[in-house]
């Protein structure tokens, strides 16, 4: 299977935000079987998330806020890629940030790294005021995801597919 001119042994993999970055999963889950590991977000800075409750149960489900709360680009730098290099198999790392200049600094950060995809998480950029109009905006429209991407795309020093 191939995604982005990545080739994948197989079309396995977690949902990003679901999984950590598979270290917290490795003694349940044999990472070595997944197609890739999809990592959770990742920002340029740490982010503590949202205050509980984060989750909720509904009648037809269940609704979460985590806020993306993460380490920040330094530790997963340092602790993260090699841990997920141990294992044969691809790494999808789930960028996030609060503006444009947030997702190019992680961008350029990961580019001199040994992971082989990114993943672009524009839906839901850290929901906290002001900062939340940004992610509105961005991925309301094709314009300024566009826009958002092509500096993206110009700092990553790998493969690109897409537009």
């Amino acid at each position: 299977m191939e995604i982005a001119g990545i080739r994948l042994k197989n079309p396995v993999m977690p949902a990003s935000g679901t999984f950590g970055s598979g270290q917290e999963y490795s003694g349940f889950v044999d990472l070595n079987q997944l197609g890739a590991v999809v990592t959770k977000g990742v920002s340029c800075v740490p982010w503590e998330g949202n205050p509980a409750p984060r989750i909720m149960e509904t009648a037809s489900g269940m609704i979460n806020a985590v806020g993306l709360q993460n380490p920040g680009i330094d530790v997963f730098i340092e602790r993260d890629i090699p841990f997920l290099r141990q294992f044969d198999t691809k790494v999808i790392v789930n960028i996030c940030g609060s503006t444009v200049a947030d997702y190019l600094e992680v961008v350029e950060r990961l580019s001199g790294q040994e992971i082989d995809m990114l993943e672009a998480n524009i839906s839901c950029p850290k929901p906290v005021p002001p900062r939340w109009r940004w992610g509105r905006r961005i991925s309301g429209t094709p314009v300024p995801c566009r826009r958002s991407s092509a500096g993206w795309k110009s700092t990553w020093r790998k493969t690109v597919s897409g537009t």
